[in-house]
């Protein structure tokens, strides 16, 4: 079946220059072209998925949005190293056996351990012989630790809505 073959030799679609055509065909008889991204890498890409913009780079695009994307949700997710939204968190994760987010039972140890981590730092790592001596430490670290941070937070928010 003859196909109307169109010369892309030196056209770029997105990051895509096409060098030169290839002897293979895909199933549908689309040429497929050898391509440079802009980045440097060398793929190869059928006339379709050139001229309808399927591909439009090696892939380095797609990891740049998703970086992009990633950035930009860390930028509103986390101030100073703090994860707003796990910190807002009351409810434990589905595999907690404690119902308390930081407190767990120690098998090795047998002593139910709490843990808090703020702004990247493990404040608190502490045994305790009771479920509820370790729940106890546990929300008076996130009041002392927590508390604060969120109400200026909070108050930094009410500060800027007011402003507009």
């Amino acid at each position: 079946m003859l196909h109307n073959k169109k010369d892309l030799i030196g056209k770029t679609f997105g990051r895509l220059k096409v060098i030169e055509e290839t002897d293979r065909r895909m199933d549908g008889g689309s040429v497929v072209w050898k391509c440079q991204c802009r980045c440097g890498n060398i793929i190869y890409v059928s006339s379709k998925r050139l001229i309808n913009n399927i591909t439009l780079s090696c892939g380095c695009l797609k990891k740049e949005r998703q970086q992009y994307s990633i950035e930009k949700l860390h930028s509103k997710q986390f101030i100073d190293g703090t994860n707003i939204d796990l910190i807002s968190k009351k409810e434990p994760n589905s595999n907690n056996k404690s119902g308390v987010r930081g407190v767990h039972w120690s098998n090795s140890k047998k002593t139910w351990i709490a843990t808090l981590t703020f702004q990247k730092k493990l404040v608190l790592n502490k045994s305790f012989s009771s479920k509820k001596e370790a729940i106890q430490a546990r929300r008076i670290a996130e009041e002392y630790y927590y508390g604060s941070f969120l109400k200026n937070r909070n108050r930094g928010k009410d500060i800027e809505s007011n402003k507009n």
